[in-house]
């Protein structure tokens, strides 16, 4: 396995360093065993994260599949049901107009659907799983959750901005060892804490909207990451001042799970919507009742056909894959054009960004870059890929250029497709 060949190549580096006799390198020998700890850890980590990861991915095949296959058998019904009613209305001795032809599709289609063996998905109830989840997971808080959740429901609690209290900082001893605590310095805290935990919301916002964006249902996992990600956030957080209480730990992952709530049980239910055979089958009702009645009137139906598989089936698939394409495409090409190497070196980013800023000189850009660098540096760094997309080259900009390209390919490997299909049906 491809970890368990890294992990390898890194412990025989690490035994490299400390048999070369470097400068110093006798001052790390008391950090030997932990580094070969830290390593064989972190790849575990790994190799349980990548495990869980293709076992949510087979799992959310395998629901998939069982919906795909209920979604076939309806489809083979209506079908079937709608080539019937074609040919009891071709042996009418007279001819039927549009509303009789439409009043027989909509009964058969009725009827059809009380005849299919439908079980509707069970919409889960997210918030009572979060709230589950929050008991378990902060089993040392949990008079502070319970506290919470008894004056307000969990979908409640991330209605607004997360507000610091005194409460929520611990003052270092060295704060109070080098001045007298005052309200004054007290609240400087507070507010320098303000600063940091809005930081901190922003990112968690960001991540559940990447999260909730995406063509999936709903997973635990999910939840139990954001919780993850809160602590690994708070525990790197570094002022000479004062740490954050394990109060303010309980009440801001409740916060961020009420926030949560909404967008993880909406996301769900519009999986749910989506993948629902009976919604499927009600959506392509205009289009069997179109084809139905063409038929019946003996209009050509291969062009209409063709036009709705173009519309409906080919052009979304090629602005999907098109998409998927375009990112990997643009940061390619910048990386190409990238003389000074600000995208591929740490540290000529970290240049280029404070150059940056000295353009700019103002006030609120540094406020941001001691305060929230990171955003600040996907702010900036989301305009470079903007400009870069401007730019003209050749008559066209570098978007249109790099899209076309995608576009020609895959357009090409799609009349290929066709022309082989085509070739087949005719020898």
């Amino acid at each position: 396995m491809e970890i368990n060949k890294r992990e390898g190549e890194t412990l025989d580096k690490l035994k490299a360093l400390f048999e070369s006799g470097a400068d110093n390198v006798q001052l790390m020998e008391k950090y030997r065993e932990k580094f070969k700890l830290s390593i064989s850890s972190l790849c575990r980590r790994l190799q349980d994260d990548s495990m869980h990861r293709c076992k949510d991915a087979v799992n959310r095949r395998v629901g998939l599949q069982e919906v795909d296959d209920s979604w076939n058998k309806f489809h083979q019904k209506i079908e079937q049901q709608v080539k019937e009613l074609l040919l009891k209305c071709k042996r009418a001795n007279r001819v039927l107009g549009d509303k009789e032809l439409q009043a027989a599709f909509g009964k058969m289609w009725q009827e059809t659907l009380s005849q299919l063996d439908y079980q509707p998905c069970r919409e889960r109830n997210i918030e009572l799983e979060i709230e589950n989840l929050l008991r378990e997971n902060t089993a040392t808080q949990g008079r502070v959750i319970n506290k919470m959740l008894e004056r307000k429901s969990l979908c409640k609690q991330g209605t607004r901005c997360f507000q610091i209290e005194g409460k929520h900082i611990n003052t270092t001893w060295m704060r109070r060892a080098t001045t007298t605590i005052r309200i004054s310095s007290h609240q400087s805290d507070v507010d320098h804490a303000a600063m940091i935990t809005q930081s901190l919301e922003l990112e968690c916002h960001q991540w559940i909207s990447d999260i909730t964006k995406t063509d999936m249902d709903y997973d635990i996992r999910y939840c139990i990451e954001l919780l993850n990600i809160i602590e690994e956030k708070i525990n790197n957080i570094s002022h000479p001042n004062f740490t954050l209480s394990e109060e303010f730990r309980a009440e801001f992952k409740l916060h961020m799970c009420g926030y949560a709530v909404p967008r993880f049980q909406e996301m769900h239910a519009r999986f749910i919507q989506k993948h629902d055979p009976r919604q499927r089958l009600a959506n392509m009702k205009g289009q069997y009742l179109t084809l139905f009645m063409n038929i019946y009137t003996e209009q050509d139906e291969n062009q209409r056909q063709a036009e709705w598989f173009a519309q409906s089936c080919f052009l979304p698939a090629l602005t999907e894959a098109t998409l998927k394409e375009l990112g990997m495409k643009i940061v390619d090409d910048m990386k190409q054009d990238d003389p000074e190497s600000k995208y591929t070196l740490r540290n000529n980013f970290t240049v280029a960004l404070l150059v940056h800023l000295k353009q700019r000189d103002t006030f609120d850009d540094y406020h941001q870059y001691i305060t929230d660098r990171e955003n600040l540096a996907k702010d900036w760094l989301h305009q470079q890929v903007i400009e870069h997309c401007k730019t003209p080259r050749d008559g066209e900009s570098t978007f249109t250029r790099l899209a076309k390209g995608i576009l020609t390919q895959i357009t090409g490997q799609a009349k290929e497709i066709v022309e082989d299909a085509v070739m087949h049906n005719f020898a």
